[in-house]
């Protein structure tokens, strides 16, 4: 897009009133706009906008256009006679004791609790969950809309293939939603814990605000103050320890240290401090995301500043299509997860 365009473009957006906002169930619409995309059109990745701050990166709409041909794959099952209305779970061994009642079909109720030892596979339609050791986690509830996991503690390793927002995990105090992807999530009772995306996106909503973590980064689970802001894995180390550290204290010689360590991946972390920073802060994140060439021609710091919705969702949407959707990473790999991605990519951590 030429610079005047952005300009342009950008002029019209800040005239629009704020309360403008599409409908939060996008996916039939999607659908269909793919099933019908002409073959000359475009390929490149687009970006979706879901309600309020909302957004994903469409590269997701390639792996759920996958899924929905494995989806309908596996469920042609349910057009013969007897077979069951719902997406059933079963489990097996992998490593230790089989649970208690042998092998099995899981039922919304029912709780998988392994040993020091135990490792399970629990494998549904739309893909398959490695239960670790010391984990506890239930089952609770199945339909072909929505499957949700309640982790209360533990450590999962989840591969999905489904539309946006089909498998949920709950925590003590984040609940995870599946956008397309593969992730490691690792929790406590008092809800700590650590996330890890190997592809796609994952969105973790706390207290009705959502964090999206792509492939790639990692995001601390830190009890009732929900998530701290994602970054990406390979970020250097001093900006690592720099964020863990903001995630606690909020300190501003934490938050320059952030600044002067930046990449543009690192734009992911940044936009996720600005939303939550002071007017001060944010003026200074916005001065750094446009020396490292994130910000589009016309934008208006203002915009950010003040936290103008319309022109805050356009950013987001603009940075998750530019800087945060890493290809090599996006797609993750072809592995059978019961060998290779049996244990942890990354030590897992509890983060206080």
């Amino acid at each position: 897009m030429k610079q005047t365009d952005h300009a342009q473009l950008l002029d019209r957006l800040r005239d629009l009133p704020d309360e403008i906002a599409p409908g939060r169930d996008l996916w039939p619409g999607i659908e269909r706009a793919m099933l019908q995309r002409p073959d000359n059109a475009p390929r490149r990745a687009r970006v979706l906008r879901m309600s309020g701050t909302r957004t994903l990166v469409a590269a997701a709409t390639v792996v759920a256009l996958v899924a929905a041909v494995a989806i309908l794959v596996l469920r042609t099952r349910d057009n013969v006679p007897g077979a069951p209305a719902v997406p059933t779970w079963t489990v097996e061994m992998l490593e230790g004791q089989a649970p208690s009642g042998g092998l099995r079909t899981l039922q919304p109720g029912d709780v998988l609790s392994t040993g020091s030892t135990d490792r399970l596979l629990a494998t549904t339609d739309i893909g398959e969950v490695i239960v670790e050791p010391s984990t506890n986690v239930l089952l609770k509830h199945v339909s072909d809309e929505l499957q949700v996991l309640t982790l209360n503690r533990g450590e999962i390793y989840a591969r999905i293939v489904a539309p946006p927002r089909v498998f949920v995990v709950e925590t003590p105090t984040v609940t995870a939603i599946d956008l397309g992807c593969e992730y490691r999530l690792s929790v406590d009772e008092s809800g700590y814990g650590r996330l890890e995306v190997f592809a796609g996106w994952v969105a973790l909503d706390h207290n009705d605000r959502e964090w999206y973590v792509p492939a790639g980064a990692v995001a601390a689970m830190n009890g009732q103050a929900g998530p701290a802001a994602p970054y990406f894995a390979d970020a250097s180390p001093d900006f690592k320890a720099a964020a863990d550290r903001y995630a606690a204290s909020n300190s501003a010689a934490d938050l320059d240290v952030m600044l002067s360590a930046a990449r543009p991946f690192e734009s992911l972390t940044l936009w996720h401090i600005a939303l939550g920073a002071t007017a001060e802060e944010r003026g200074s994140i916005f001065d750094t995301l446009s020396r490292l060439g994130v910000i589009p021609d016309g934008y208006v710091k203002e915009d950010f500043v003040t936290l103008r919705p319309a022109a805050i969702d356009w950013l987001s949407a603009h940075l998750q299509e530019s800087a945060w959707f890493r290809p090599d990473l996006f797609f993750g790999s072809t592995d059978d997860i019961t060998t290779t991605k049996k244990k942890p990519a990354t030590p897992g951590r509890m983060v206080r």
